[in-house]
């Protein structure tokens, strides 16, 4: 008989197998690595959206929005809250940064105005300043009023401004209604005069 070198088709196949489970763990790796990565890009257009808002924001007065009477806490879409920068005289040709077309479907913006007006203690404060203001004109000064408006701090009315932009994680799904399968992004500014 003549010897051969080689491998039979048996070897060959434990082979593939042995080759093939050495290779699982590594294309699970890649399998997650690309879902997190596309992940990190969802959570990172989130926050771009709500920042948006955040800086759009920064141009906006207390008592503008005070004018228009939003008062306590009110929550906006897009649309809505649009509206209400219109109605504001002199901002009308301000436009809210949209959120792209084909982003609509899986990114949901709210935007939440809390109101954090003068607190009832803090009147009587406004009308002593309001009062020594007065006096001042007239020349006549309250030197206790000084020292009790030093003692106190001056109180200046905002609006809290939360922006909560929700998407879903879901690979192949872009428009999910359970609110326990969206993840959120929120971010805070104030308003103020």
């Amino acid at each position: 008989m003549k010897s051969r070198f080689g491998f039979s088709m048996i070897e060959i196949v434990v082979g593939l197998i042995i080759l093939a489970v050495g290779f699982l763990p590594i294309y699970n790796l890649f399998r997650q690595g690309s879902a997190t990565t596309v992940n990190n890009v969802q959570e990172t257009i989130a926050t771009n959206y709500a920042s948006d808002i955040i800086n759009f924001c920064k141009e906006l007065k207390y008592s503008e929005l005070k004018k228009n009477n939003v008062t306590g806490t009110e929550n906006f879409k897009d649309d809505e809250f649009q509206n209400l920068i219109h109605n504001i005289p002199g901002r009308q040709n301000l436009v809210i940064p949209p959120i792209e077309e084909e982003y609509q479907k899986k990114f949901k913006r709210t935007i939440t105005l809390i109101e954090d007006p003068i607190p009832e203690k803090n009147k009587s404060f406004l009308q002593k300043i309001t009062d020594a203001a007065k006096l001042i004109f007239k020349g006549e000064v309250d030197h206790a009023f000084h020292q009790e408006e030093y003692e106190r701090k001056s109180y200046v009315p905002t609006y809290t401004v939360k922006v909560d932009v929700s998407f879903s994680r879901n690979l192949g799904k872009d428009d999910v209604e359970d609110d326990k399968l969206k993840e959120h992004i929120t971010l805070y500014s104030m308003i103020m005069d």
